[in-house]
């Protein structure tokens, strides 16, 4: 019997980044308008390439493909997954050769020539009004569809905090560095960090961006880009976060730059270590590993003024000067299987979709009106936004893009392993930097 359904999977090495919450009968999936069920439909071959390795992503990728086949029985899918570090590069390889895959995730504030080149083919229509968040550019066009609503937090293990006689999460900046002294002193690691794969680093320093600088300075990327503001004049507490970012770095497992992030979860589930201060695709990959971890997470403590410390996700642009194009999963404007291939991105965007990723990957989506109770390690994140406790950073871009990005995060790691740790300097290293790449 000939099978409706073929996936052909094409593995490289691979790592996952990513980024609440919805159910009723909005955000309907794509009506099926092809001529599915006939032996006459044309075979359509959807290239998706991604980098997602985790097990809880593949599943949500399986499934996800399985479904939309059933709509579409003459769609098959080729999936490609890259290695997070080299995705970017293989990517624009790959788009420069015209030979680009039909669908492929993106973040278009780093890479905006993208959009630029017309490699991006617009996304619109009424399904983009059933979700949480929706990039726009100045222009009001979207190009990229969020399918996570990503929360920077610490995410902890409970039992080694009831070990080490902490009976609640730190709420200042001083309650965790003493959260940490007692969990040293239990004998455990206060944060498991896996740097080899550097976009774990990158992370980190999202979660402590987010709501200590994104929450109120939201075009503070793109003035030092541009250079309108420097680190120096450090209008924003840049170099208070600096020193954080280092005590994170002291308080973690020796060797952070040579362990890899999937040992960095094992410590985590086992209890060696503490906490992991990443994204919220982190519950899902715990549960692959132990689906009774108990876990929880809190936001960010950046303040010594605890109402400051609270959850924070993205949002519509504050200004709309500082409207951009965002990121997430786009359809090569160029691919002759352009129309299947935003259909796809739209089922991606759906409640039947947001209900399958809560499923399986175990994080929040981005469609509307889903329940929050399917992840126990949310719930306090589940609490603040019932109470409008949860900030929003806007537009605010986490990363600088291209070589900017390259210069930022090899300055934070010479000062993490610096033995002077001279923040200053850092500081005046990174303007030069970037002035060296602002005059290119």
């Amino acid at each position: 019997m000939k099978k409706k359904f073929k996936l052909a999977i094409v593995l490289a090495l691979g790592m996952s980044l990513l980024s609440a919450c919805g159910s009723s009968n909005e955000n309907p999936v794509p009506e099926a308008t092809e001529a599915a069920g006939t032996t006459e439909a044309k075979t359509i071959t959807l290239r998706w390439m991604h980098h997602i390795q985790e097990e809880s992503g593949k599943a949500w990728i399986e499934k996800s493909t399985e479904e939309f086949t059933k709509l579409y029985p003459n769609v098959e899918f080729e999936l490609t997954a890259m290695n997070a570090d080299n995705y970017n590069t293989m990517l624009k390889t790959k788009l420069a050769a015209g030979d680009a895959p039909d669908i492929f995730d993106i973040d278009l504030n780093s890479n905006p020539q993208f959009v630029e080149n017309g490699y991006m083919a617009e996304l619109t229509g009424p399904f983009l009004d059933n979700l949480l968040v929706v990039d726009k550019s100045k222009e009001g066009k979207t190009y990229a569809l969020r399918t996570e609503l990503t929360l920077y937090s610490i995410y902890y293990n409970k039992d080694a905090f009831a070990k080490a006689g902490i009976e609640s999460p730190p709420t200042t900046w001083a309650e965790f560095m003493e959260a940490c002294e007692k969990l040293k002193a239990a004998g455990i690691i206060p944060v498991a960090s896996g740097y080899k794969d550097s976009w774990t680093l990158n992370n980190m320093i999202h979660v402590a961006k987010a709501p200590s600088i994104g929450a109120y300075h939201e075009s503070w990327t793109q003035d030092l880009k541009s250079r309108k503001t420097s680190f120096v004049d450090d209008q924003v507490g840049f170099k208070d976060l600096l020193n954080q970012i280092t005590y994170i770095y002291d308080n973690s497992q020796s060797d952070p730059l040579g362990t890899t992030w999937d040992k960095a979860q094992d410590l985590l589930v086992s209890g060696e270590a503490a906490m992991i201060i990443n994204g919220s695709w982190l519950p899902g990959n715990i549960r692959t590993k132990d689906a009774d971890a108990n876990l929880g997470t809190f936001p960010y403590p950046w303040s010594d003024d605890a109402s400051k410390n609270r959850f924070i996700i993205a949002g519509e642009a504050k200004n709309s000067e500082n409207a951009s194009y965002g990121g997430g999963y786009g359809a090569y404007a160029k691919s002759p299987n352009k129309d299947m291939a935003v259909k796809f991105i739209e089922y991606l965007g759906s409640v039947e979709n947001g209900k399958i990723m809560q499923d399986n990957r175990k994080t929040l989506s981005n469609a509307k009106n889903l329940p929050m109770d399917f992840e126990p390690t949310f719930d306090s994140f589940a609490q603040a936004q019932s109470a409008n406790e949860v900030l929003s950073y806007g537009a605010f871009q986490m990363d600088f893009g291209g070589e900017y990005d390259k210069v930022f995060y090899d300055e934070i790691i010479n000062y993490m392993l610096s033995k002077s740790r001279n923040a200053d300097e850092t500081l005046k290293n990174l303007d030069a930097a970037f002035d060296r790449v602002a005059k290119k």
